[in-house]
């Protein structure tokens, strides 16, 4: 069973990691061939490149819509001949369909994940949602609220919820240093600065993403009344850090 996966990119995003961990599953506890394609060189999780899946990128060359990717998607599918394509976006599924229909190919769609409280009933998006709809052997959501946004049912109709796998907490920051850090912006002295990287997950979206805090704190009366700074998002820049210290460490086994 050769898997094939469509989407944009590996940016730091929830269903970035939600693929992520599918990948990683079906590695672990199946013997199903994989491939990953993009249409942006762009990983931030570079975790990827350990799980030993083949990396294909055919890039948008001119537009964002770019017609010529039908053209790119259905000969590179010709080449590693999928046995199921599952596609991550609405667009994506669009550039599938060529293949899915004239080779007879099970696809799996992935779009939704949202839950537009008003979805526009018109127009070029609507119309390739749906034709992507319209083809797919399976619509999976990670909510039923998402279905019956996008008006969907029936029996290819699938829900998985968001998980998480504990591991991932594994090497976090010692929760001691961490609140040193933090005990730091109260007991700095009048005109000193402070510069502290935390990393942080999102209580709606549950995405860790790494800040940068600078700023000083304010005193009345040698008395902390508030704390002034700036947060930063560092996210991009610590992926980048990992990715080339994950190379330096592929080169040195090498």
């Amino acid at each position: 069973m050769r898997i094939l996966f469509f989407i944009e990119s590996l940016r730091c995003g929830g269903k970035e990691r939600r693929l992520l961990e599918l990948i990683q599953y079906l590695k672990e506890n199946t013997g199903y061939e994989m491939i990953l394609v993009l249409t942006e060189n762009k990983i931030q999780y570079p975790h990827i490149y350990e799980l030993g899946v083949p990396i294909k990128v055919i890039k948008r060359k001119y537009l964002k819509r770019d017609p010529m990717l039908f053209y790119r998607f259905y000969k590179l599918c010709n080449e590693v001949k999928p046995d199921i394509i599952h596609t991550w976006g609405s667009m994506l599924a669009f550039y599938s369909l060529p293949f899915v229909i004239f080779k007879n190919i099970p696809h799996i769609n992935s779009h939704i994940t949202n839950v537009p409280l008003h979805r526009k009933k018109s127009g070029f998006q609507y119309l390739i949602t749906n034709l992507g709809f319209k083809f797919s052997d399976i619509i999976l959501a990670n909510s039923y609220s998402g279905l019956k946004s996008y008006g969907v049912s029936g029996k290819k109709c699938r829900v998985i919820y968001n998980g998480i796998r504990l591991d991932r907490f594994s090497n976090l920051a010692d929760k001691e240093i961490v609140k040193k850090e933090i005990a730091a912006l109260t007991v700095s002295g009048p005109g000193e600065k402070w510069n502290i990287q935390l990393r942080v997950t999102g209580i709606d979206t549950g995405i860790f993403r790494w800040l940068e805090l600078t700023g000083h704190v304010d005193y009345e009366n040698n008395k902390p009344v508030r704390i002034i700074g700036t947060a930063i998002d560092i996210t991009e820049r610590k992926a980048g850090e990992e990715e080339k210290n994950h190379r330096r460490r592929v080169h040195r086994r090498l």
